[in-house]
């Protein structure tokens, strides 16, 4: 019974001595990809929901005493609102992405701040594939010339299977 009685006590003052030490404020740290990945999460969703919902609209009534000119010309705008922030969070996750990877990315002004040439040719680069080679493909009588798109990897099975090794 003495060390139950001896414990309580040491709880106690340990409770006490607790709620005498001021809160703790942690703060959250601000991660901007996080954000970004959020805003995306939501555009995605309502782009699901648009998807799942879709009506077909019958241009013979009125619906719920709208026109269908009405109904088409709201569904434009949800369409165009949604590509508009489409537009927003790239630019934002673009934005990001330079500061991520270091300065150079993007320059401040008193108008704002705006990407560097640097950053948008190393976009482009990302987006649009490299033209690599040239295939010349026979069709019909006429030899016809069309332009290939072809990564490092395709052009050089294609040159070992073309081209004889010696």
């Amino acid at each position: 019974a003495v060390v139950s009685t001896q414990s309580t006590g040491m709880a106690n003052d340990i409770k006490t001595k607790l709620a005498a030490l001021p809160t703790l404020n942690i703060p959250k740290l601000y991660d901007p990809m996080i954000e970004v990945e959020k805003a995306v999460n939501e555009l995605h969703q309502k782009l699901l929901a648009m998807v799942a919902n879709t009506k077909v609209l019958d241009i013979t009534k009125t619906v719920y005493g709208r026109t269908p000119k009405e109904v088409w010309k709201e569904q434009t705008a949800t369409q165009s609102c949604l590509h508009n922030e489409y537009l927003r969070l790239k630019l934002q996750a673009q934005k990001e992405m330079g500061r991520y990877y270091g300065v150079g990315g993007f320059v401040q002004t008193s108008a704002g701040e705006f990407i560097t040439p640097e950053f948008v040719h190393v976009l482009m680069e990302k987006e649009i594939p490299q033209l690599l080679g040239k295939v010349t493909i026979p069709c019909g009588k006429e030899e016809g010339r069309y332009k290939v798109l072809l990564d490092r990897k395709e052009i050089d099975s294609l040159n070992t299977r073309l081209l004889p090794t010696q």
